[in-house]
Parts: C-alpha cells; structure tokens; sequence
C-alpha cells in the first residue's frame, strides 16, 4: 500500500519538494533515506500519524470498493461514518474507547457494503462452494462486527468511573425514608398535628 503523504496528512501542511522527492524513494524500498525520513518524520508527527492510520487505509479501501467512481455514495457514507462515530462517543473516553469506536465503525461499513454486494456477488458464484464461502465471510463479518460492539460496552461498562463514597452516601442519605419526609413540608405539616398516611 503506497500513497504520497499528500493523500493523507493536513492538506494546510506544504510538502517541500525535497520531501516528496525522499517519500519516492522511501516508497521505492531504497534503504539509503531512511535516517533522513525518521529524521522527517520526528519533526512533523502529523505525516506519521496520519499515513500510519491503519483503520483509515481500510475505510478508504472499504468505501473505495463499495461507491467506486459514485462521489455522492462515497461522501454520504463518509458522513454516516462520521456522525458513527460521534454518535458513538461519550464524554471521557480514552484511547481505548476510540479504538473500539473505530472498529465497531469500520464492522458496521465492512457488514453492509459486503451485503449490498451480496446479490451481485451471488451472480458470479454460481457453485455451491462458492455460495458457502460467500455466506462463511458474511458470517465472519457479522461476528466481528457484533464482537466489537460488545468489546466497546464492556469496556465502558468496566471503565465506568465508580461512585466515591461521599456520592454512595448522598445517594443513601436522599434514598432513606427520614430524609424524604424531612423534604415534604405537607407530610411534616400532617405529623405536627398528629395526621398519619
């Protein structure tokens, strides 16, 4: 998988034609720039961070196969992918919470484009083989997929920040019966005359 950074880092970011010169010839094999191309990429990390995104290569492949030269399918999934992810995300999510977002995003594009293929894809494998291998990746998608949904609400389930004792207190305290009479001004009115429930 060889792309120019160009594709993938801030395009407000200018590329000095020296380094493009040095990332061909990085993405030709040749051995000899590599100090100068860690040299590159310690002093912009948003080159690196950026090519090196492995789950964005695989969006990009995904919808790629999915909208071809369609622009208006490509950016309406590109944007149903984005509100996902929005959607998906809660305040005070880590590392690993974005993660699993992505995964469970990446499951959901990889589940349905391969089930919006599956038709045409039934077309050409005719064979009963074909047929099974065919449903065997579907089902294999759907596992993974279902698998990162239950990863992410485990993880936010066991990453729950858990209740400091002065909150289990307060909790208990406004739960017990003597705190919610003591806040009902007509019940303390009742058994200040003697009026029982």
């Amino acid at each position: 998988m060889t792309s120019a950074p160009t594709e993938h880092a801030d395009p407000a970011i200018p590329f000095p034609p020296a380094f493009l010169a040095l990332v061909e010839r990085a993405q030709a094999g040749d051995l000899e720039v590599l100090p100068a191309l860690r040299q590159a990429l310690d002093t912009c990390p948003d080159i690196w961070l950026r090519v090196g995104d492995l789950a964005q290569h695989a969006r990009l492949i995904l919808l790629q196969d999915l909208a071809a030269n369609d622009l208006l399918l490509r950016e309406s999934v590109t944007r149903k992918l984005d509100a996902m992810q929005e959607e998906l995300h809660e305040e005070g999510d880590g590392p690993l919470h974005r993660l699993l977002i992505e995964r469970v995003v990446l499951g959901w594009l990889e589940l349905h484009a391969l089930d919006a293929r599956c038709r045409t894809l039934r077309e050409q494998f005719s064979t009963p083989p074909q047929m099974e291998a065919l449903e065997r990746r579907r089902l294999s998608c759907q596992k993974r997929y279902l698998a990162a949904i239950r990863s992410l609400g485990m993880v936010r389930k066991l990453l729950r920040r858990a209740p400091s004792p002065v909150e289990i207190a307060s909790r208990l305290r406004a739960a017990s019966p003597a705190s919610r009479s003591a806040t009902c001004p007509e019940r303390q009115a009742r058994s200040s005359v003697g009026v029982c429930n």
